[in-house]
């Protein structure tokens, strides 16, 4: 099998070539050239619904035409509503005959005959051709994602993709094509359909923050769309959310979303429908990150200056989408000011932050760079403290991005990020942890309806502690490392065919800890060293079988091979190298298909109903005895031991939007079946362990639940109010005695209420407020002797919960003439010490017994933010 997999790696890309080649060649359309007899007039015509018949002998007797059709192939029920002046007759009986299925051919005596087009097997047919082209911002040139291009009164629409590419097949005509973007003005172009056409959109932002706005109904929108569980968030429009400190943080907005909890206060963990922080899929620009924390969870590392749009996928995911169980969490930098330079910088409390973008190549490119970093650190120097001043406390992040057009048709993308948190105490103990991630794309068009990006793919996340006194130094490095090269088309095949199929490889390696120590006796020590190849391949289309039904069917299918030395210890002193193998070579292959189908009933134009189903195989799991990222996080595969766990998920849901396509509305069922779930041992502990396999258990879980999201999304006030109301247990053999329990992110009742309003111009005030249910935990209720020796007696596995959750935030944000802006902002606002953990103690007032105190971080946390543009 291991070799089977290297051969399929080998030979993928030319799978992928005769695929493409076949696709290529099935496009392939050639055109008559038309000689113009002499003697053919210009002529003025206005037909309002005029049959064809009329309009042929009109067009014929004006232009001086020889005109020969069979009357009987002309469509009875035909109208021709054209108005044109002094045009050639051969021009205006083109534009006449378009959408007919006839066209007309000149024989060698200048005779004009009319015939109708037939398929290869002689039948009637009308030809089609493509609309297709790019669609971007006017001001910067950045390309918009999900805009909507349809024609008004049909059914007949598609959207842009992730680089704002658009592809239309309709039968030949002439079309009036609408594009709209929420928050920009609508375009109207009328198109003439005799040929494929190319046709590239610029458009105009307008504001929103009028009542008057008319938004229009889009095919993307959650009623059209066949999106299961899908939200989309634009950093722009969620500025005036009051987040801690002040400071913009979108996983932190999540937690906002339904179906989407925190385990604590500060927490920015992720728990996506009953599913753990390890099980999202978190891609920046298609390069996944491993630990999208800083400072122990508390930020992400997510710049919201650098980000241009983020896609939350917590149901059905699209078949290119794999790797992790519960959710995928898509995140697109910005691209960059193709037209002019642009900048923007920020103070705040906790970090400043600046961003440059810019056009290069003389405008065929353009590139985007943002960077911030705390600075708390220097203070210390103010202290006077030696102790102090040799510590450390900070982190950073750096964005970069750029592109280039090669052509119309090809065009590269460069974008990378590289982020730090370090911690030092004196000259003792410095820890330092975090993410690189580079992307390389290349978008290719092969014709108008065939879209190819190719990707390469690197991602690190490494963690290293140094701990040294007068004796010893103790250095260990822990790292994953990613490199994937994927390809995914996008074949727009018709009206009511989009497919998309593709392709990829990543060459995992995983080092959980390489431990040196240099002092009396130097040694070093490599624990659970192994090497993974995973492979996948795709295929979805997204079917439209009438204009109330539509439906997206795909399968991914996955092999997963991991091999390497599970510890191999290398003790160095003055005696030769010594290679001890413990555990012996270790290999094992798995292998998954994974089915997605999501559909949408339309009831009528602003109803839908939705159904959603979902496989995920999931082959790298998280060891961690923390709740929230931390540098001591180590990512492992699957082995023979471990299995890979597997999630499937149904949902059911209902749509609809009101109040002229402003606000709307959803109410989501949801289950979901987990099984090779992974946890450790009552009383295990991982921490230095060489065989981490050695403290887990397995078993399996549900989850289920309804989510209520309600929107608006234009006018002076807009917001959300997200409810989920849900359940999340576990059944383990070897833990609680095989009984099911709740897990401990488990939360029965989740709210969050966000409103935004804009007072005038310049002010905006903002606030949400958050309720949910107290986390599940387990507490000591006793004492039991046992062979001489006392321990503790604790409760059912997460049998009790901490006291319930709320919050209130408030922010306003006073924008200045020149655009700058000023956010001031409090957490917290009346102040509740809501726990963040519940401790247990020895009662001094009663010997023997325990108390529980809770702990708390946060009571109500002021904080300004200046942020200016130029």
């Amino acid at each position: 099998m291991y070799f089977l997999l290297q051969v399929m790696k080998k030979n993928i890309l030319k799978l992928l070539t005769v695929a493409l080649l076949l696709v290529s060649l099935s496009n392939a359309q050639t055109k008559d050239t038309l000689t113009v007899p002499d003697g053919i007039k210009n002529i003025t015509v206005n037909f309002s619904e005029t049959s064809l018949k009329d309009a042929l002998i009109e067009i014929a007797d004006k232009g001086h035409l020889k005109l020969n059709y069979l009357e009987n192939t002309l469509p009875q029920n035909k109208k021709i509503n054209l108005r044109i002046n002094n045009t050639s007759a051969l021009v205006v009986l083109k534009k006449v005959l378009l959408g007919s299925g006839l066209y007309f051919k000149i024989l060698k005596n200048d005779q004009v005959v009319i015939l109708r087009h037939e398929d290869d097997h002689g039948a009637f047919s009308i030809p089609v051709f493509t609309i297709s082209g790019y669609i971007s911002e006017a001001e910067s040139g950045e390309a918009l994602v999900g805009a909507n291009i349809f024609v008004p009164g049909s059914s007949s629409g598609c959207a842009t993709n992730k680089y704002g590419f658009y592809s239309m097949t309709l039968n030949e005509g002439i079309y009036q094509v609408k594009y709209s973007y929420l928050g920009y003005e609508p375009v109207t172009h009328e198109i003439e359909l005799s040929g494929n056409v190319r046709n590239n959109i610029t458009m105009n932002r307008t504001s929103i923050s009028s009542d008057t706005v008319t938004v229009t109904a889009s095919l993307e929108s959650p009623v059209f769309s066949t999106a299961v569980g899908t939200i989309d968030l634009f950093p722009e429009k969620l500025e005036p959310v009051p987040i801690l400190f002040g400071e913009q943080d979108l996983l932190k907005t999540m937690h906002l979303l339904p179906g989407v909890a925190s385990y604590r206060e500060g927490d920015g963990g992720l728990y996506i429908r009953g599913g753990n922080s390890d099980e999202n899929l978190l891609l920046l620009d298609e390069a996944p990150v491993f630990n999208p924390y800083h400072f122990f969870g508390f930020f992400s590392v997510f710049n919201s200056e650098a980000i241009k749009n983020v896609k939350l996928i917590k149901g059905a995911a699209p078949a290119r989408y794999g790797g992790r169980i519960s959710s995928v969490i898509d995140i697109q930098l910005k691209e960059g000011n193709i037209k002019h330079f642009q900048g923007s910088a920020g103070l705040g409390l906790i970090f400043s932050r600046l961003t440059l973008q810019g056009p290069l190549f003389n405008n065929n490119g353009s590139y985007a760079l943002s960077g911030r970093r705390t600075y708390l650190d220097l203070f210390k120097y103010l202290s006077g403290d030696q102790d102090l001043i040799k510590s450390q406390l900070y982190f950073y992040d750096f964005n970069a991005k750029a592109n280039y057009k090669i052509s119309d048709n090809d065009r590269l993308y460069v974008s990378g990020y590289l982020g730090n948190d370090v911690m030092g105490f004196s000259d003792e103990v410095e820890v330092a942890w975090g993410n690189k991630t580079a992307t390389f794309r290349w978008n290719h068009l092969f014709s108008n309806q065939l879209f190819l990006n190719t990707s390469i793919v690197y991602s690190n996340f490494t963690h290293h502690t140094i701990v040294e006194d007068s004796d010893d130094k103790v250095d260990v490095l822990s790292q994953v490392n990613d490199l994937t090269f994927k390809w995914d088309f996008q074949y727009f095949l018709n009206d009511r065919n989009t497919i998309q199929f593709g392709a990829d490889i990543v060459d995992h390696k995983f080092l959980p800890a390489d431990l040196t120590v240099d002092g009396d006796e130097d040694f070093n020590i490599v624990v659970g060293k192994r090497n993974a190849s995973e492979m996948s391949l795709y295929l979805s289309n997204e079917y439209k079988e009438s204009e109330k039904l539509k439906i997206n069917l795909g399968m991914r299918f996955t092999l997963f091979s991991v091999s390497g030395e599970s510890d191999v210890f290398d003790f160095q002193d003055s005696n030769p190298d010594i290679n001890i193998d413990f555990h012996g070579k270790e290999s094992e292959m798995y292998a998954g298909a994974e089915p997605r189908l999501s559909a949408t009933f339309l009831v009528d134009d602003i109803n839908s109903l939705k159904l959603g189903y979902a496989r995920n195989y999931q082959y790298i799991h998280l060891v961690s005895n923390s709740n929230s990222g931390t540098p001591l996080d180590i990512w492992q595969p699957v082995s023979k031991v471990v299995k890979p766990m597997v999630c499937d998920q149904l949902s059911f849901g209902y749509f609809t939007q009101f109040e002229n396509w402003d606000t709307e509305f959803s109410a989501e069922l949801f289950y979901k079946k987990m099984n090779n779930l992974i946890d450790y041992k009552d009383g295990a502990n991982i921490a230095l362990r060489t065989y981490f396999e050695s403290e887990y258990v397995f078993g399996k879980g549900s989850a289920y639940g309804l989510e209520i999201f309600l929107k608006k999304r234009t006018g002076r006030l807009t917001g959300w109010l997200g409810y989920t109301l849900s359940r999340s247990e576990r059944t383990f053999p070897d833990i609680n005695n095989g009984n099911s329990f709740p897990a401990k992110f488990d939360r029965t009742h989740d709210l969050a209420l966000v409103l935004m309003y804009d007072i005038s111009k310049n002010w905006n005030v903002s606030a949400n407020w958050v309720y949910a249910t107290g986390n599940a935990i387990t507490i000591p209720y006793g004492k039991y002797e046992l062979g001489g020796k006392t321990y503790e007696a604790y409760s059912s596995r997460n049998a009790y919960r901490i006291p319930a959750y709320h919050r209130l935030d408030l922010s306003l944000v006073y924008t200045t003439d020149a655009g700058n802006k000023w956010a001031f902002s409090l957490y917290n606002a009346y102040g509740k010490r809501n726990a963040y953990t519940i401790l247990f103690r020895n009662n001094d007032e009663f010997p023997g017994s325990k108390e529980a105190v809770r702990l708390s971080l946060f009571s109500m946390i002021p904080s300004i933010t200046y942020s200016m543009y130029f």
